[in-house]
């Protein structure tokens, strides 16, 4: 199958790739197969006098991109997807009422089929909202069947999706002595030789934050011996700072590592983790409207260390990257202005690569997805703005502050157009 896209402003978000202010993409068996910049936007380089020539064979599926904006598919990479069902009811649910109430009453209730229901759902909003891949941290895993019922929710919604497989938190496993359920090793086996697969796994463990160091120790060699990647809460400000320390004494940081929130980790220990190749996501609206701790998005930048962005939970935040996005862009540039230039870490392309390609470094599938080069899979977005760029950087700009589900164009995933009204 053939697919071309033309005359758009292609955003690859891959430095190996460099933009294109007016240009032609192709698609071809679901993967990139060449990318044809027309112009730059510079103005040194006007749009060629052979423009209107078409890529392809006379038989590819043809979208006329002009006057729209292609982007990488945007990336989630972290949320609890069973809580979908409740998008913005507890708005002002704390942490402490969060652990405490809402969960004993809700999480319980969660069966196989409901789970199927809710992260079906969930994944059909995200695609709409142009997001190709959710990391679902599963902290309602109260059996494998809950797993195998998310699992197929994933391959009925057509997403790209890894499952966190975490501890049950209705059986009562945050804080406790016990194990990860010995289920995570069955769950692991269904991934053998399927690393290329549209849905992925990875073990979704409490960590020093919410085990004994005895329990979180076992917890990260089982893992690791299963062949799952690894994500954990660290250092919110309901727990304080040292979770990544103890990960570094006990010689156990490492590139399969993923760290959610580290808002109250010292710059000491953001710096261990990232000499460490360990992963950070940061659903900076959660944290801010739960009380996790301030967004250590700045301290972040400051030291050039890479971060993704998520949602966490749709309780209290808006379940879209736009948003998201948008959230780490006024964070960012709230740092001071050096000589009129704006602070570190807040260019636009910046902020949207924490939603694409540094999103899928964050969930270790960077190789297949996150950004437009040729050979990666074709996941993207075709974006109309407001009104049509005039150069490449205010194409950036204009994705992270007038991008909304209402402008998408179309959604692809492996190629495969996943909004069934999309213009043709």
């Amino acid at each position: 199958m053939e697919l071309l896209i033309t005359g758009a402003t292609i955003l690859t978000c891959d430095p190996s790739e460099p933009d294109a202010f007016a240009g032609d993409l192709r698609v071809v068996d679901g993967r990139i197969a060449e990318i044809v910049a027309r112009g730059d936007g510079t103005g040194d380089d006007p749009v060629r006098s052979d423009a209107g020539d078409r890529l392809g064979s006379p038989a590819a599926t043809v979208i006329d991109g002009t006057g729209c904006i292609v982007l990488p598919g945007l990336i989630d990479a972290h949320q609890h997807m069973w809580e979908a069902f409740a998008p913005i009811m507890h708005p002002d649910t704390g942490m402490g009422p969060y652990f405490a109430e809402w969960i004993p009453k809700h999480a319980p209730a969660v069966t196989p089929d409901s789970l199927f229901e809710t992260t079906s759902g969930a994944l059909r909003r995200a695609i709409a909202s142009g997001t190709t891949l959710t990391f679902d941290w599963c902290h309602a895993t109260n059996t494998l069947q809950h797993a195998e019922a998310a699992l197929a929710a994933a391959a009925d919604s057509g997403s790209r999706y890894i499952f966190g497989y975490g501890p049950p938190v209705a059986l009562g496993y945050y804080g406790s002595d016990r194990p990860h359920p010995a289920e995570l090793e069955v769950f692991a086996a269904r991934f053998d030789g399927r690393q290329g697969s549209r849905i992925r796994g990875a073990a979704a463990l409490r960590g020093p934050d919410l085990s004994p160091p005895g329990v979180w120790r076992d917890d990260i060699e089982r893992a690791r011996a299963a062949g799952l990647p690894m994500s954990m809460h660290v250092s919110t400000r309901r727990n304080g700072p040292g979770s990544i320390t103890a990960l570094h004494e006990a010689g156990l940081l490492g590139p399969d590592m993923q760290f959610v929130h580290a808002t109250d980790a010292s710059d000491t220990e953001l710096r261990l983790a990232a000499q460490a190749d360990a992963r950070f996501v940061v659903p900076a609206i959660a944290e801010l409207i739960t009380g996790a701790g301030d967004p250590p998005l700045r301290r972040m930048a400051a030291q050039g260390i890479p971060y993704a962005l998520g949602v966490d939970t749709a309780l209290a935040s808006p379940p879209d990257m736009f948003s998201q996005m948008r959230a780490a862009a006024l964070l960012v540039r709230e740092a001071p202005w050096v000589d009129g230039a704006p602070p570190p870490g807040s260019a636009y392309r910046r902020i949207l690569a924490a939603a694409t390609l540094d999103a899928a470094r964050a969930a270790w599938i960077d190789d297949v997805t996150g950004s437009l080069a040729s050979g990666k899979s074709a996941d993207l977005v075709v974006l109309r703005p407001l009104s049509a760029p005039t150069t490449v950087e205010e194409a950036y700009a204009q994705v992270v502050w007038s991008g909304d589900a209402a402008r998408i164009e179309s959604v692809l995933i492996e190629g495969r157009e996943m909004l069934p009204n999309a213009r043709r």
